[in-house]
């Protein structure tokens, strides 16, 4: 268990898969109140969660809309009267992308990359710090990858750039909501198996496991760790920080 976070409520982007989805159960188990804010159906991690006996709001919300942000921060006080944390885990990941070299990457993706990857945690944070800053205190924990150090892998570059502005907006933003005695930091994860590699997969021969320290294939239940430290009254004095949850990787 993690002291401290029992009765807090938390809103998690991306909680219908994922790291989004690992993060909200585990939370969940510490007694935090978890609202899923997802463009796909939360329903799944909702019921597992209640089933569970913990408590969750599975809310429809598209990060890269500023109506709907302001929605889902909304509908979260209605139920649970307050938000002590978010976690801006949604985002467009590498694997849904085709590789290109950048020259092949028209205005309208390199758009749409930045408004879910960029935009979504701006629009977010906007949406709950009202309410932070009433209650003088919270947690933002932003997702940036083991890219931003890297530049890896090759044809990426949108994506790379993104999380690269995520690590820049949470240090720009820990500026501004220090005062208010919120913290605000981000979380590097290397590259992560969200579901079960193909059959084919060969661990060993992997380059990037190849390249960590710890040589094994990373998943999301590696990030859940670090996520619960920067929630919990444990990381209270830190903020602006960027951690990178990689195994070790040589990449960078």
């Amino acid at each position: 268990m993690v002291g401290g976070l029992a009765g807090k409520v938390a809103i998690v982007t991306g909680g219908a898969r994922g790291i989004g989805r690992a993060c909200a159960l585990r939370l969940s188990r510490e007694g935090v109140k978890i609202a899923l804010a997802d463009i796909l159906d939360c329903g799944d991690t909702a019921e597992a969660i209640v089933t569970a006996g913990g408590e969750a709001l599975p809310l429809r919300t598209d990060v890269a809309q500023g109506r709907s942000t302001q929605a889902m921060a909304e509908a979260t006080v209605a139920r649970y009267g307050r938000i002590d944390i978010l976690l801006n885990i949604a985002g467009i990941v590498g694997a849904q992308l085709a590789r290109k070299p950048f020259w092949e990457i028209d205005e309208a993706e390199w758009d749409r990359i930045m408004a879910v990857n960029v935009r979504g945690p701006f629009l977010c944070v906007k949406a709950v710090f009202p309410y932070m800053r009433r209650q003088g205190k919270g947690k933002i924990v932003n997702f940036a990858s083991n890219s931003f150090f890297s530049g890896k892998p090759p044809n990426f570059l949108h994506y790379a750039t993104s999380k690269g502005g995520v690590v820049a907006f949470t240090r720009a933003l820990a500026r501004e909501v220090g005062p208010f005695g919120i913290c605000v930091n981000s979380v590097a994860p290397g590259l992560t198996y969200t579901t079960p590699p193909p059959p084919e997969y060969n661990e060993t021969a992997d380059p990037t496991v190849r390249s960590r320290c710890l040589r094994r294939t990373q998943y999301p239940a590696d990030v859940v760790g670090t996520i619960l430290f920067l929630a919990s009254p444990a990381s209270d004095f830190i903020t602006g920080q960027m951690i990178a949850v990689n195994g070790g990787s040589d990449l960078y």
